[in-house]
């Protein structure tokens, strides 16, 4: 049975590209984890920053706005301490896997 060249060439680079691909894909993860524990600093920032703004707006007696933002601060310290805390665990637990795969 005669088989086209370009159909094998096709076929190679294909599973050439796949394989590259997978062993590219554990880097890829470690780098999203690292940006993952970015955002959530940033959202501990931000809470922070907001609940201060909003201990500030009470003081010169705005307490419903002030009220409002230290909720919200409060808000995104808690998501933020959370996604902190879930980047931590991927990076420790899916994060060694990957590097078992390679």
């Amino acid at each position: 049975m005669r088989v086209n060249k370009g159909l094998v060439a096709t076929a190679l680079s294909s599973i050439l590209l796949i394989g590259t691909a997978g062993y590219a894909a554990p880097e890829r993860f470690e780098r999203g984890a690292e940006r993952e524990e970015q955002i959530a600093r940033a959202e501990l920032r931000r809470g922070e920053a907001l609940e201060q703004e909003g201990h500030r707006l009470e003081r010169i007696g705005d307490w419903r706005r002030g009220e409002m933002l230290e909720q919200r601060g409060e808000s995104l310290e808690r998501h933020g301490r959370q996604m902190l805390k879930e980047s931590e665990w991927r990076e420790h637990h899916e994060g060694s896997e990957h590097r078992d795969w390679r």
